[in-house]
């Protein structure tokens, strides 16, 4: 090989491999690329945040009258007509969003009455029927359904004035524990803002596709 030729073709290859700088042009359009992109992002964080004050609920305190006037009426009539001891009157214990701040106005009010003795599940039914019986009084004012067939007995009690909704259930303690992870995650100090606001669009997202409904089991 003649050395002219070799040194030509060395030449070559070192030129194509120089990467040429980005022109002035270039860069302007990329930086002005970036900034839509942070403005965009930005836009889209102030929409969320917007929707999520939107979903705050409204109506605690009818959630927690209602509260009061179930704790009043146990308290009054306890026990309930069934066919073996129950005890003096139950602890009632929150549970589920309205006690873990993630509820969304409308929310239902979750109430488990915790018993110093575990009740076998056909001991579970009749409870729940007993109670069903005492909250059907017609001085409660309350709308009364009893399910004591479901996986985890309740009876629904709604208030016939505001249309508050209470699901009561017995010896719900594995929602208990469930209820104070949740709790744990989203609650401050240690719990992460972020996580409540995830919380609220991931549920707003689940009910506007009608997939959120554990009666039906979405």
């Amino acid at each position: 090989m003649l050395p002219g030729r070799g040194a030509r073709a060395g030449s070559t290859r070192c030129t194509d491999c120089v990467e040429r700088a980005p022109s002035a042009a270039a860069l302007e359009a990329a930086e002005i690329a970036r900034k839509r992109e942070v403005a965009a992002r930005l836009e889209q964080g102030k929409q969320l945040s917007a929707l999520v004050q939107q979903l705050q609920p409204r109506d605690d305190a009818l959630r927690h009258a209602l509260l009061l006037r179930i704790q009043s009426i146990i308290g009054a009539s306890w026990p309930p007509r069934v066919d073996f001891h129950v005890g003096s009157a139950p602890v009632l214990n929150g549970f589920g969003s309205a006690t873990t701040t993630l509820q969304g106005h409308g929310a239902d009010l979750d109430i488990a009455l915790i018993l110093p003795f575990e009740l076998l599940g056909e001991q579970q039914r009749s409870l729940i029927s007993g109670l069903a019986e005492i909250f059907a009084h017609p001085m409660h004012q309350l709308s009364v359904t009893p399910i004591p067939r479901a996986r985890v007995p309740i009876v629904t009690l709604v208030d016939k004035q505001t249309g508050t909704r209470a699901d009561v259930s017995v010896g719900n303690t594995l929602a208990l524990a469930n209820t104070q992870l949740v709790r744990a995650y989203v609650a401050p100090p240690t719990g992460l803002l972020v996580a409540r606001e995830l919380c609220f669009l991931v549920k707003h997202w689940a009910k506007q596709r009608d997939i959120c409904c554990t009666r039906r089991g979405t």
